[in-house]
């Protein structure tokens, strides 16, 4: 078991992730769990793409590299903070009485944290997806400190976030360990949690911002998933805290920084091929909230739309261009497989029968969001909850929030429904959660927001607490 050498080695991106986000929101500074729980994601978000800039050099220990790269950033943003005065400003905790039903709500969460970490920390890798696409590629890389190899492995056109995680984590800390590696997805599950527990501490009260953590772990698949080496709950942190820093955003009334979203907008392209469509649904809501921002001129909103776009853009380029121009040209007979899970390749299915696509698709949705058992009651709660609807005309930010609820159901479902990834989901059931997964932490949110009567209908600061 090498558990602690894991912990002790992920250290340096958190620092430098927690460091950049303590720089990036110095006026308008959150709490240092959150601030932790965001810069987890930063971090190694930074250090996997060190990676593939070092790939574009003609260098042979490119770990080593790797290293030295994130320890002089951290340091130099550790020196950045403290000159600003960056740790004296973060903000206490509210105070008050904790209620004793909360606490039994903490508690069951706590064990069922528990149990995720003895899962995540003593079950290896196991299942094909997870061999291939994660093992085998992240040992290879271990092995060759290189990206040459991807070419000829299955899925070779699948973003390298988390192998190239893998793969840093092991050359680091001197072994391979693939019970110890999968900790990294355990940390994902928690950051996401302890992303969307502090947002709803902050809008709502601690009695909803514990409920909404407890909503979120009574999804079986979520737990199962957490203990797995798949990289949805790693999607599904990266693309709800991108949704939930551009909401903190909307909130500062735009005092907080357009990088840090953009930046995490960037990163989510680079964990999975659908990361890309949500970059652009990330840019969208951008846009929707510019639109709608009453305090600023219309030379403000675009070039804060310019920024945003740039940012995220710009991190999804560095390894797209590797991809382009290294490794598809290097896949053997790629013309020849045109069913490969592509969303560069997306083509509308031919033939009759869309009708029947569409009505399949929605029973599918239908059956996997109430039938299972992989959300408990959350969806239909979710139902109920958009039956009030003057809590929701009362909130921006619910609004926001099924803006882009709104786009994602409406990409996968017409997707799935009008071109040729129909079979993903005609007789599979897997592939369906696994992408809903990836919005769960909003539809929490929005339960909790909606039934906590959220709004002030003023502007509030991102993260000021209330209730």
């Amino acid at each position: 078991m090498n558990t602690f050498p894991v912990l002790g080695i992920l250290m340096l991106p958190v620092a430098l992730g927690t460091f950049l986000t303590a720089c990036l929101t110095r006026r308008e500074p959150l709490p240092w769990p959150l601030t932790v729980a965001v810069g987890f994601g930063a971090g190694t978000g930074i250090v996997t793409n060190f990676f593939i800039v070092m790939c574009y050099l003609p260098v042979t220990e490119r770990f080593l590299w790797v290293n030295i790269l994130a320890g002089v950033t951290a340091a130099v943003l550790f020196a950045l903070c403290v000159f600003a005065g960056v740790f004296r400003r973060r903000p206490a905790a509210p105070s008050g009485m904790i209620r004793f039903s909360t606490l039994l709500v903490a508690a069951a969460v706590l064990y069922i944290a528990a149990f995720i970490v003895w899962c995540g920390t003593n079950i290896p890798i196991i299942s094909w997806d997870t061999f291939e696409t994660m093992g085998l590629k992240s040992k290879s890389i271990y092995t060759s400190q290189s990206l040459n190899h991807i070419p000829f492995r299955d899925k070779y056109d699948y973003p390298l976030h988390m192998p190239i995680l893998m793969a840093w984590i092991s050359k680091s800390i001197g072994v391979w360990d693939n019970i110890s590696l999968k900790l990294i997805f355990t940390l994902a599950a928690a950051a996401a949690a302890a992303v969307l527990g502090y947002v709803l501490r902050a809008w709502t009260s601690l009695r909803w911002a514990v409920l909404g953590v407890a909503l979120l772990f009574a999804s079986g698949f979520l737990i199962f998933h957490s203990t797995i080496a798949y990289r949805d709950v790693t999607m599904m942190y990266f693309n709800c805290t991108t949704v939930l820093l551009i909401l903190m955003w909307q909130r500062s009334a735009g005092k907080m920084t357009v990088v840090l979203p953009a930046l995490f907008a960037g990163l989510t392209s680079f964990i999975k091929l659908e990361g890309f469509g949500y970059m652009a649904m990330h840019n969208a809501l951008w846009l929707a909230v510019l639109f709608f921002a009453k305090n600023m001129s219309v030379r403000e909103k675009v070039t804060r739309q310019l920024a945003f776009t740039a940012i995220s853009v710009g991190v999804y380029l560095i390894f797209a261009v590797y991809k382009w121009m290294y490794i598809l040209p290097a896949v053997p007979d790629l013309a020849a497989d045109p069913t490969h899970f592509d969303l560069n390749r997306v083509a509308l299915a031919g033939g009759g029968g869309v009708g029947h696509r569409i009505a399949r698709v929605a029973w599918r949705y239908f059956e996997n969001m109430f039938l299972s058992g992989n959300w408990n009651l959350v969806w239909l709660l979710f139902v109920l909850s958009l039956t009030r609807l003057d809590r929701i005309r009362q909130s921006e930010t619910v609004r926001f929030l099924l803006l882009f609820l709104g786009m994602f159901f409406a990409v996968y479902f017409f997707g799935y429904a009008l071109t040729q990834h129909f079979v993903w989901v005609a007789d599979k059931h897997d592939v369906l959660s696994r992408s809903i997964l990836h919005v769960y932490p909003l539809v929490v949110a929005v339960i909790c927001l909606i039934n906590a009567g959220d709004d002030r209908s003023v502007p509030e600061r991102g993260l000021s607490p209330s209730g």
